[in-house]
């Protein structure tokens, strides 16, 4: 017997009721799973989502013109660089000053502004400040305004094609205008119309009520063309004023309305100029102070630099001050307080005597400094505006080949 051989034999699982654990049994390893193959239909799909999406974050271009009476002519020469450069977008923005520039350029076609920008034509038209002082205060002792809006509506025409609508504009030259309108009503907020918010009303107009600053022009009415071609003005509309006083800058309009993302400011204000500086020097104007090292190079030293930082900033808190507790005389809070910038702001180099004619005509010599100075100040931003519509252009391409396929 086994036994008796010293021998002995155990049923299954003995080793567990002695106590010894038996080892596990491996688990299956799981079954890798395919990956689904994935069509060119789908990468085209996703690929086209993607540049759409881009594109859209990208966002779209807008040139913004301030005002600024005749220092405002700066912007002929900003323009006119901008146009030659094939750099000037097909959004545009125009303020007072800035909105008689705006809508020069967008109720005119390419051709049409090769032949209108230039100083010989530029001299003949600007002439709305054509009469002598006496007669001004004679009109404003009647009518409460150093200047008359019929006069004003005769001179504009010639810059908007006349009875011009904003629609018409548009279909016409492919290029969005919009002006910036401030409402006689206090409790109102700024408006910006263009071909989508007021496409039937005459620009001559809205560029007049722009630029009726308070004290030289009346508070006006927007004219309306009807269908039967016949201008009229409705007697219960809004009264609307310098749209400069509460938004020179109409940026959020713009994003809202034509999703841009990227402003180009031109500003020729003269109550704003002055705080543009560059404590280090800027393009075409290098610090004189240099040591060599660009973090050290303050424009009249340091002491200066910092002297001249202060003031201008303290007058600025001081207005905003001022204007949260109501106490701003007139329009001043307004005024002073507002974002005069873009994504890139354009200032042109003015000269001290534009101080003293703001309310003239130019001469001769006075346009070619405007269009010379004008022009200098754009050709610095224009290298960096080639690189950006170079982006947007390949973003069009891209969504235009994509959506062919």
């Amino acid at each position: 017997p086994a036994s008796a051989a010293g021998v002995t034999s155990e049923a299954p699982g003995a080793e567990a009721a002695a106590g010894v654990a038996a080892a596990p049994e491996p688990k299956p390893k799981p079954k890798p799973v395919a990956s689904p193959q994935r069509s060119p239909v789908n990468d085209l799909k996703a690929a086209h989502k993607l540049v759409q999406r881009s594109k859209h974050a990208f966002g779209s271009t807008a040139l913004c013109l301030s005002g600024g009476a005749a220092m405002g002519n700066y912007h002929f020469g900003i323009v006119k660089a901008l146009f030659e450069g094939d750099c000037l977008p097909d959004i545009i923005s125009g303020t007072s000053a800035g909105a008689v520039v705006g809508a020069f350029v967008c109720t005119r076609s390419d051709d049409e502004l090769r032949r209108d920008l230039c100083r010989e034509v530029l001299l003949q038209r600007l002439t709305c400040f054509n009469k002598s002082w006496g007669e001004c205060l004679a009109h404003f002792v009647r009518k409460g305004a150093l200047f008359g809006q019929g006069d004003w509506l005769a001179c504009i025409k010639w810059w908007t094609f006349d009875t011009m609508t904003f629609e018409e504009a548009y279909q016409k030259t492919g290029r969005v205008l919009n002006i910036t309108l401030s409402v006689a009503n206090r409790q109102s907020p700024p408006i910006l119309v263009n071909h989508i918010t007021a496409p039937n009303v005459v620009v001559g107009s809205a560029v007049l009520a722009s630029a009726a600053v308070p004290g030289f022009i009346n508070p006006m009415r927007l004219r309306i063309k009807g269908e039967d071609g016949v201008v009229r003005v409705h007697d219960n509309a809004e009264l609307y004023f310098d749209g400069s006083i509460t938004q020179d800058i109409p940026i959020a309009g713009l994003a809202e309305t034509f999703n841009c993302r990227f402003f180009l400011t031109s500003q020729c204000n003269p109550h704003v100029v002055p705080f543009f500086f560059s404590s280090k020097g800027a393009v075409g104007q290098p610090s004189r102070w240099s040591r060599y090292d660009v973090d050290e190079s303050w424009r009249g030293g340091f002491l200066l630099s910092v002297l001249e930082a202060y003031l201008k900033v303290d007058m600025q808190s001081k207005m905003a001050f001022l204007k949260i507790i109501e106490a701003a005389p007139g329009v001043t809070g307004t005024v002073m307080t507002q974002d005069f910038e873009g994504s890139v702001t354009i200032v042109p180099r003015v000269a001290f005597e534009d101080f003293f004619k703001l309310m003239s005509d130019p001469s001769p010599r006075d346009m070619d400094r405007y269009l010379q100075r004008g022009q200098v100040a754009a050709w610095g931003k224009i290298a960096l505006l080639k690189h950006h519509y170079k982006l947007a252009r390949r973003l069009e391409e891209c969504l235009s080949e994509l959506e062919a396929q």
